[in-house]
């Protein structure tokens, strides 16, 4: 919805399929899913739903012992998120988070764009880029 303009939107033409996004929501997620854990095998799926975040806001999609990749709705668009484990008592995974953080987003990236046109991705704040296929390759 986010390429639409409000004259798209409002008018006659176009069509809310609620049970249609959410089967292409599906579809995206499992393709996203299988590529990134293709290309980084220490991620596990979950096996049974769960959120995590102060409000719960956030669908655990894959786990590995120092990240967490989530799923976050924001309203026009679904927010992928990789998320640093913490250990309350012991900062013993802060190195290699740091020396993995890039290579997980980089293979984010890459994933999500295996099965879409483009996504977009934070450039500062309260600023946004969209990145392309065609980008991302070149």
């Amino acid at each position: 919805m986010g390429d639409l303009s409000s004259n798209e939107i409002m008018g006659d033409d176009w069509l809310y399929d609620d049970w249609g996004t959410g089967a292409e929501e599906d579809d995206i997620l499992e393709c996203f899913m299988d590529s990134f854990t293709m290309m980084f095998p220490s991620f596990e799926r979950q096996g049974e739903e769960r959120w995590i975040g102060a409000d719960r806001s956030v669908r655990v999609l894959l786990e590995n012992r120092l990240f967490i990749i989530g799923v976050e709705d924001n309203e026009w668009s679904l927010a992928v998120k990789l998320i640093q484990k913490e250990d309350p008592y012991d900062d013993h995974l802060s190195g290699l988070q740091k020396q993995h953080h890039q290579r997980y987003l980089e293979g984010m990236k890459k994933a999500l764009l295996e099965r879409l046109p483009s996504i977009g991705a934070y450039s500062g704040a309260w600023t946004h880029k969209v990145i392309t296929k065609e980008e991302a390759i070149a």
